[in-house]
């Protein structure tokens, strides 16, 4: 399309419709330049505002006032451009463009800036929301790890895989942890608490399990171990921890310093020949009188069968089996008591079912009971001071006494410490009896033989 009078800019095309991009001509050092105005226009309102001089200055003071404005400007660009050396024609289009596509560029720019800000606003979001889910796993971890219910539990699960003096933890040791941890949770429920923290370890917590404890009829010596076991939790926590209970691990441990009898052979005798009213009690009785005459620990006593009966070429006979505690094989020797015991269940192959130690504890003292009524003046009526240590408030212990008459104090562990102690009394020496009850030391046995002074003094040659 021709140029016109009005303006320097021009359509190149021969389109009646549609939209196109305007141009212009410049002379540089010589030479003719076409230029692109890089500004659009609609092709038929161009053509029919630059046909007259009216429709002209109606359009530039009207709805194309904002075209001609840019259109004005890229001129002057252009003569700005002109009139500095060196205007190449490539010059020439990108100062055209910064004009023409000013609004373009900064909504660009705009754009892009708004584009940048919402990427940082999420970036900054993203970073607060990952700061929060650490913060979160970091408060949780903190939780669980400051949590004692946690640790109790990590503790008992790790217990078969941990050794203590080079060998592994018993199966008894791990028992105990896991009878705290029952009653733990009982007292959980009672308190309606969801969780222990090391923190709440103190001597408040000490005297309220302490009575928690007493309540549910647990044995002080048990309390005791219970005292241990989460001592010894705290102890195997990082220090940090350990430093939040520490009250509590300056509570005392409780104990029974209890003095535990044996049965002398006179009372074993009496037991042996109390007429009971059930064949239940008959029969915890009998297994009873074969502990006291074998010194078998309760889980033993099933091994005490004519199948572990051993008869050596002088016809002397013997049990020998392997101990369940300590898995090493013991060997002793039937007495004549123990024989009859054997004679009543047909030398010991009709052998009856051992019941549990609980059960046969709860049966004894039943036996007990008929065996002193019948023989209220016997030994079994003598008197036993059984001290103890036991909480005496804010985390405390102190030294209390009871006293009970020597058939109360008789358990099923009693027959073991009574063998030790008659067999010691018949003479033997610590090592023979250690060969038969399966202690390692003397020592150890030493715990188990029970001889009033009295009875030291008369063995004095």
């Amino acid at each position: 399309m021709a140029k016109n009078a009005y303006t320097k800019f021009f359509l190149r095309t021969k389109a009646a419709s549609g939209n196109a991009f305007l141009y212009t001509r410049r002379q540089s050092d010589g030479e003719n330049l076409l230029l692109k105005s890089f500004v659009e226009v609609d092709i038929k309102q161009w053509s029919d505002a630059v046909s007259t001089t009216s429709k002209w200055n109606k359009f530039r003071s009207g709805k194309g006032k904002y075209l001609c404005d840019k259109l004005d400007e890229i001129t002057a660009t252009i003569d700005l451009v002109l009139s500095q050396p060196n205007p190449t024609k490539k010059k020439l289009e990108k100062a055209i463009i910064s004009v023409a596509q000013r609004e373009q560029i900064q909504e660009q720019a705009a754009l892009k800036k708004a584009q940048e800000e919402a990427q940082e606003r999420k970036r900054a979001q993203r970073e607060a929301e990952q700061r929060r889910k650490k913060e979160e796993l970091e408060a949780m971890l903190r939780q669980r790890e400051e949590s004692f219910i946690v640790a109790l539990d990590v503790f008992i699960d790790a217990a078969p895989a941990r050794t203590w003096h080079g060998k592994p933890i018993g199966l008894k040791t791990i028992q105990h942890y896991k009878h705290l941890r029952r009653y733990i949770r009982d007292f959980m429920k009672k308190k309606h608490i969801t969780d222990i923290r090391f923190d709440e370890l103190n001597k408040s917590f000490y005297s309220e399990y302490l009575t928690f404890a007493y309540g549910e009829g647990l044995k002080l010596n048990t309390i005791g171990d219970h005292i241990k076991v989460i001592k010894t939790v705290i102890r195997d926590q990082p220090m940090r921890i350990q430093c939040m209970a520490e009250e509590f691990l300056r509570c005392e441990k409780l104990k029974e310093e209890s003095e535990s009898i044996a049965l002398l052979e006179s009372e074993i005798a009496l037991i042996a020949k109390q007429e009971l009213p059930t064949e239940h009690l008959q029969t915890v009785r009998n297994m009873f009188v074969l502990m006291c005459w074998t010194g078998v620990r309760h889980s033993d006593l099933e091994q005490l069968n004519y199948n572990s009966i051993q008869v050596t070429e002088d016809g002397e006979r013997y049990f020998q089996f392997k101990a369940n505690k300590t898995d090493k094989t013991s060997v002793v020797k039937i007495l004549p008591e123990a024989q009859s015991i054997l004679d009543l269940y047909n030398d010991g192959k009709e052998m009856p079912r051992v019941i549990s130690n609980q059960k046969f504890n709860d049966a004894l003292k039943d036996i007990m009971k008929a065996v002193y009524e019948a023989n209220p003046e016997s030994t079994l009526a003598g008197y036993v001071t059984k001290a103890y240590t036991a909480d005496v408030g804010n985390g405390r212990a102190g030294r209390k006494k009871d006293i009970y008459q020597r058939w109360q104090m008789v358990s099923c562990h009693t027959a073991r410490r009574s063998f030790a102690t008659n067999m010691r009394l018949r003479g033997n020496d610590r090592d023979v009896i250690c060969a038969a009850t399966g202690h390692t030391t003397e020592a150890s046995l030493s715990r188990y033989i029970k001889e009033d002074r009295l009875t030291r003094a008369s063995r004095l040659k």
